[in-house]
Parts: structure tokens; sequence; C-alpha cells
């Protein structure tokens, strides 16, 4: 079973499951996984709420 941030949880719940919660440039958002995955990869965003990462 693959963690996931309860910010992501509540996402898939309300059935948006084909995006991910990122933290970029100190703001959160939704993005389309693939962007996300991308901004993720190339470390311009982390996985989760910005709250997180306080």
């Amino acid at each position: 079973m693959q963690y996931r941030h309860w910010d992501q949880i509540l996402v898939d719940l309300a059935g948006h499951g084909d995006r991910t919660v990122v933290c970029r440039d100190s703001h959160t958002r939704v993005l389309p996984a693939d962007e996300a995955a991308r901004l993720v990869a190339r470390k311009r965003a982390t996985l989760g709420s910005c709250a997180w990462n306080s």
C-alpha cells in the first residue's frame, strides 16, 4: 500500500483521483498527476500540503 498524505486522501475522496496535492513556491496546489510528478522529479515541488513542510 502506498503512503498518502491526508490532504491527498481528501482530494481522492472528493473524486479527483487524477490530481495530486503538491507544495510549490510556498503555495499548496492540486495539479494534474502528470504535471505534479514532473515538478516533484525536478525538485520544483514536494508532495503534500505546504503545511507539512513547516
